[in-house]
Order: C-alpha cells, then structure tokens, then sequence
C-alpha cells in the first residue's frame, strides 16, 4: 500500500515538472519569474536542475523586478493589485539551492526596503525596477 502511494506521488511530482508555463522568464543566473496557469500566479523561482524543477523564492503576485551584480529586486502584490506592495531583496549567489529563500529579505515595506539599499549601500536609482508586467 505504501508503494502505492509512493509512486502515485512520486508521480504527481513528475507531471508537476514537466508542466507548461503561461510564463517563464530568466532574470539572472538560475532564478526566473514564472506562473504556471495564469499571470495572477506570477513568482520568482529557482532551478534546480536542467528537468525543469524549481523552488519558490518570492510567492505571488509579483509584478515588477529588476537586479544588479548581486541582487534581485522584487515587488509584489499579495492580496492582488489593489492591496499592498511587498518588498523583496534576494542574493543571486546561492549558497544552498535547495535553501535559497532562506537568503531572502522581505517581505519589506517600502520604508524598510530603502533602509536596506542604503544599508548595503546600493545606489538608488529610477530604472532599479527594471521589468514591470502591466495589470498585476
């Protein structure tokens, strides 16, 4: 019986990885902005292998990204447009890729997100955010 569940899940996993995106879009290195059914999905994941597995980094709706030599740069929306925005700050170089959210900083507000780029002392600027998708 165990067996069976086993393969069953060991299953469901397989046509998980293999599945289609409505979007996939590298970032940098081996993180991507993807969704699975439908754009309202969208979140920042990294691969794991060539397969095509991912681990969820920053989970939906994020909308706007952008990255430098070290960092990516989120924003999301949680609760959908109309709620409140979410800051994230994520390190490109990944110590353990089945751990990499543990290297995440955020959720922030914006507030606390500024604080932060001054903090590590990034420049702000007005293109930070470089990759917007309209209505999300």
């Amino acid at each position: 019986m165990i067996n069976k569940i086993l393969l069953a899940v060991i299953a469901m996993l397989t046509c998980i990885s293999c599945q289609d995106f409505v979007h996939k879009e590298r970032i940098v290195g081996d993180f991507f902005l993807v969704a699975v059914d439908s754009d309202q999905e969208m979140d920042i994941s990294y691969k794991i292998s060539n397969d095509g597995d991912f681990i969820g980094v920053v989970p939906a709706t994020v909308y706007s990204i952008g990255h430098d030599s070290l960092y990516i740069y989120a924003k999301q929306h949680p609760d959908g447009p109309d709620g409140k925005t979410n800051y994230y700050i994520i390190p490109i170089e990944v110590q353990h890729p089945y751990n990499v959210e543990e290297g995440v900083i955020g959720p922030l507000d914006k507030n606390q997100f500024y604080k932060k780029l001054d903090e590590f002392k990034v420049v702000r600027r007005d293109d930070l955010f470089q990759t917007t998708i309209e209505n999300l």
